[in-house]
């Protein structure tokens, strides 16, 4: 068994399917979301850390 079948939650982050009008790499990488600051968003915002640095609890059902 791996750690995906044993819970661990995976985010994939990939350019889109879709043209994108021809610009710098770094423009590209921008606009589809795969810059340092997008990444960076995503993975606090899957961690759910928010704005003060703590970790937000998770929702209890």
């Amino acid at each position: 068994a791996g750690l995906i079948d044993a819970g661990l939650k995976l985010r994939t982050m990939r350019l889109p399917d879709r043209f994108q009008d021809q610009d710098s790499p770094n423009a590209q990488y921008a606009e589809a979301g795969l810059d340092a600051d997008h990444i960076v968003n995503t993975i606090l915002k899957t961690l759910r850390w928010n704005q003060t640095g703590a970790v937000e609890e998770r929702l209890r059902s």
